[in-house]
Parts: C-alpha cells; structure tokens; sequence
C-alpha cells in the first residue's frame, strides 16, 4: 500500500522542475510599470505528505511558502480540494502563503495548479496529492432505460440493444445488470415496479446507468410525461441511486433514423434531451450525450450509408429507431468512451 501523499514541485528559473514562469517581454520605450518579480525563498522542490490509514482521513494537511515581490501580488487555486491564504497581498520581502489540501479519499490522484501572479508574471506550482494505494473491488454496471438498451433473444436478431454490448466496451471482465426493458417510459419503469427492482440490485459503489425518453413521449396514460415529469423522475432516480451509495450516469436517447424529404436529418426527441442535461446539470451527474452524438454521426452520414446500424426493413418493416448489432456496438463504444472520462472507471 502506498501513503497517500501530496506532491508540491516548484520551478524556479535556474531549477530543472516541473513548475512554470512565465513573463511578457516589456516594450524597450515603454515607461510603464517595472516587469513583476517574485523570488520563492526557499530551494526546496518537493513536500511530501503522508497518512498511514483511513484514520487520518478528517485532518487537513497543510504547507506555507514565503517569497518577495516587487508588486502586488496574487493567489489561486485550480482545485476546490486545495485552498490557498491569503489570496492577495502587497509587495514586500516577507510574504507568506499557506495552502491546504483536504483528505483525499479517492484511489486516483489529485491534481491542481496554484498560482502566483505579481504584475506579469506568473509562478505556477504543479500539486499532485495521491490517493488510496488499495483499487477497491469493480462495482458492477446496472441499466435503467428502454428497448435501445434492453436485451433481445436470438429471435429477434440483429436486433440488439447496446446494454447487451457495454460489457465487451468497456473491458476488464464488467459485469452488467440490465433491468432495462422495450417500452418503458421514465412513469411507467416506476408505476411497474421496475425501479424499485433495480434497486434492490444496486450494492454501494455500483454505476447505474439511466437512458429513458423514447416513450416519455408517447401519448397514453401509461408512459406520457410532461418534459418537466420527465426531468423530475429523472432527478428521483439519480437520488435514489445515491442514496443507495451508487453513481448515476444520465445518457441521453439515441436518435431516431428519420430524414425530411431534404435529406435533412430531424430532432426526433423534442425537449427531452435539453431536460435531461438540465436534471445532470442540477444535480451534479455525469452526462453522455448520445442524442448530440448519434445526431452528429447520423447527419453526416446520411440515410444510405446508415442503414446497416438500425433495423429498418431487416425484420418486421420500417424501423428507424431500433440498432441492429453492428449498431449496438458503435453505440456502446460511444458509451464505454464517454464513461472513462468521467473518472468513474479505474479498471
């Protein structure tokens, strides 16, 4: 197991490490202002913090720098984990700077960037904060959403869902929990039971991914919701998920094969889309926009070009709004893409 520690590296002009200085070259005939300086007064490059367990967890670690400057001066931080006081001050030979850095309760490693800026120039100091040494154990993926997601049986080939794909995107041995199911709605996975049945499966640490609004938009009593419903079950979800000690991540639905006599591809969802980031957006939760990205791919193109990624004529008629397994996959490494980026994913 490795301590969890903070890594501080502080590049002067004459030192080969890894912080930045950077200063404009002044006009020979200007008569403003002398060019900034700032001299750290100390030569030491690293500060290592260590911890020796879960227990040391609640206390603040803490580092100060004195420096001069021969101009007001500045500081900042690029992270909310690492604070820095004061944040200003006037020029002068025995300024100090403190910075603190909150526990890190992650395995990754945190990085930030404090700033020191003295007229123009600017000190930048490159903070790594390490994590955990232990990778906890792989949550398990479990899927909330409709038939885009669903699992299909042989029968219904090549119709397939892109849940049926997501473990094989991803990697590393996943394992996946569909609860999706075709024609459900946001109302009626929670009017059926279905959600609470998740639930039941989802364990602390598990992703849960939630990709409904096709049927949001049907007009029977069963599924119908208002965009607002809409926006509001999925903010329920993504509580409950949490509550549950899960992640939530909200996707988008996929868009729907349908050209205009143009050529031109339509918006086929209306306002659900724009709801649903506006619910990840309120609530803080990661977003993968699939609606934004198979409209992009599917508009350039176009209706010939696309016709081996959905149903269409394959089985049961016109269908433009099902994948078939060459589909599935694309959709799912779109997805397994998205994911990574949003730090959720160590595996």
């Amino acid at each position: 197991m490795r301590f969890n520690a903070i890594a501080i590296i502080m590049l002067a002009a004459a030192a080969a490490v890894s912080c930045g200085e950077k200063q404009l070259t002044p006009d020979p005939g200007s008569t403003g202002p002398l060019p900034g300086k700032l001299v750290l007064s100390t030569k030491v490059t690293d500060y290592n913090f260590s911890r020796t367990g879960k227990g040391e967890d609640g206390k603040e670690q803490e580092y100060s720098v004195s420096f001069t400057s021969n101009r007001a001066w500045k500081a900042k931080s690029s992270a909310a984990w690492l604070t820095v006081t004061p944040a200003s001050g006037s020029k002068g030979t025995e300024n100090i700077i403190s910075f603190k850095a909150s526990a890190n309760p992650n395995y990754q490693d945190q990085k930030a960037v404090l700033s020191l800026t003295c007229g123009d120039l600017v000190k930048e100091l490159n903070i790594v904060q390490a994590g955990y040494g232990i990778r906890p154990a792989k949550p398990k993926l479990v899927l909330a959403g409709d038939s885009i997601c669903t699992e299909y049986n042989e029968s219904a080939y090549p119709q397939t869902g892109w849940g049926q794909c997501i473990g094989a995107a991803i990697g590393e041995g996943v394992t996946v929990v569909n609860c999706a199911v075709g024609g459900e709605s946001t109302k009626s996975f929670i009017d059926e039971g279905k959600w609470d049945e998740l639930l039941a499966q989802v364990d602390s640490g598990d992703v849960v991914f939630i990709n409904f609004g096709h049927n949001d938009e049907k007009t029977d009593a069963a599924h119908a919701t208002s965009t607002t419903v809409y926006k509001n079950n999925l903010i329920k979800f993504v509580n409950d998920v949490r509550t549950k000690g899960g992640s939530p991540v909200l996707v988008t639905p996929m868009t729907r094969r349908q050209f205009n006599e143009d050529g031109l591809l339509k918006r086929s969802h209306g306002e659900y889309p724009s709801n649903m980031i506006a619910a990840a957006s309120s609530t803080r939760t990661p977003l993968i926009d699939l609606e934004n990205k198979s409209y992009d791919w599917l508009a350039a193109l176009g209706l010939e070009a696309s016709d081996p990624y959905y149903v269409t004529d394959k089985r049961d008629g016109d269908d433009n709004t099902h994948l078939t397994d060459v589909g599935a996959q694309l959709v799912a490494g779109w997805i397994a893409e998205d994911f990574k980026k949003t730090g959720l994913w160590i595996w």
